[in-house]
């Protein structure tokens, strides 16, 4: 059956054919310049010949393609402004990584442990006793760079080689008093420095920025689970 439309179509250029009343709103092929449309729409003499029907659907074609347009273009937009968004956090994050690492190194400068001891230590004073396995995948450093690293903290007795108690044959490092005392005294450090860049931004924003860094860290951890 050929569509109402199609006559209508034909002289705006809506369409070039549609296989049914229903599927011409939908069905087109080829929408229509828009001068078209509102040339025909305008004669009111060529406007007689066609029935109130085929106006309404074919207005409803014109409808459908720029509600299309509107609706892929808001699209893209909105998907740009977030990539845009996005690439700006990234920038953001590595800046203030690379401003803390450096503030934290000259921290370290005052203490006799090197930064990869700082990440090993840190994770020793949160997780408790790890073997050597477990803390090379936390610092993420090969198993004989880790093994080199607890040496030297061992040397240094910053640490010890234990015996795991409800199985023998497995090695843990223990975090002794000496490091436990040169992680907290650095974290202490680190904080009152983030204090001082924080000092004259409310108490609001703050805990907004503790909120955002939160949900940003449950997410990362989220993603590198999948």
């Amino acid at each position: 059956m050929e569509c109402e439309v199609c006559i209508f179509c034909a002289d705006s250029g809506f369409c070039e054919s549609a296989s049914s009343i229903q599927a011409a709103p939908f069905g087109h092929r080829q929408p229509a310049p828009f001068k078209k449309v509102e040339k025909i729409t305008n004669d009111k003499k060529r406007l007689k010949h066609y029935n109130t029907k085929q106006i309404v659907l074919a207005f409803t074609v014109v409808n459908h393609y720029i509600i299309s347009i509107r609706s892929k273009g808001g699209y893209i937009l909105q998907k740009t402004s977030q990539q845009a968004t996005i690439a700006e956090v990234e920038k953001n994050l590595r800046y203030i990584s690379g401003i803390i690492k450096q503030k934290g190194r000259e921290i370290l400068t005052h203490y006799p442990i090197t930064a990869p001891q700082f990440v090993a230590l840190q994770w020793l004073n949160e997780e408790g006793d790890l073997t050597i396995g477990e803390l090379s995948n936390k610092i993420n450093l090969a198993f004989s760079t880790t093994t080199d690293l607890v040496d030297r903290m061992e040397k240094n007795e910053l640490v010890e080689r234990i015996k795991d108690t409800s199985d023998r044959r497995v090695v843990r490092i223990h975090l002794l008093e000496k490091g436990k005392s040169i992680i907290q005294e650095v974290i202490i450090k680190r904080q009152e420095y983030l204090g001082e860049v924080l000092e004259s931004v409310s108490n609001e924003e703050v805990g907004t920025l503790e909120r955002i860094l939160d949900l940003l860290h449950q997410q990362m951890k989220k993603v590198s689970g999948k």
